[in-house]
């Protein structure tokens, strides 16, 4: 599979992938606070292809390696908002072109398409952020929140142990 333009791949993604993961028995799990979440992996790129389903964990692995292959410099970025007990986070893809930055998103579904351009990595994370209080179903509407630019985690590893990983980078 071959992308030439962050556009063809939000389309194939967008018309491909869908948002969950393979639970242990095969079916589908959407990755709410209801679901077990003790059945997930992070999948590989050549997984998510395979499988066709991703949280946003694994769609921001699935893009770093096609932004990896059309060239264009880019990095992982992962938010968790201090909101206890469920702590939700989301990691998305920022990219460079003609020097302004774009926030790529497929896995958010509310908010999927190529959004900038943006002056700063600082000032998307406030957007996405702003986001994710607007759009959360409880009642739980503070700002508290850290993010970081992460590296490419292990393949294979459990939520705890990509939200531990991610840790080890926030800000």
């Amino acid at each position: 599979m071959r992308f030439n333009t962050p556009e063809e791949l939000l389309e194939w993604m967008s018309n491909n992938i869908d948002y969950g993961f393979a639970g242990k028995n095969g079916e589908v799990l959407k990755f709410d606070e209801d679901e077990d979440y003790t059945q997930y992996r992070l999948q590989s790129p050549e997984q998510v292809e395979a499988s066709k389903v991703a949280v946003c964990w694994d769609q921001a692995e699935f893009e770093r390696k096609y932004f990896q292959e059309m060239g264009i410099k880019h990095q992982a970025v992962y938010i968790i908002r201090e909101v206890k007990p469920y702590y939700p986070t989301h990691t998305f893809i920022v990219y460079e072109n003609l020097g302004k930055l774009y926030w790529f998103e497929n896995s958010y579904y509310a908010h999927r398409g190529i959004h900038g351009p943006f002056n700063s990595i600082e000032e998307i994370v406030k957007v996405v952020h702003q986001y994710m209080v607007d759009d959360d179903n409880d009642s739980v509407k503070d700002m508290d929140y850290e993010w970081a630019i992460l590296p490419q985690p292990k393949y294979g590893s459990t939520c705890l142990e990509y939200m531990d990983f991610a840790e080890e980078y926030l800000k």
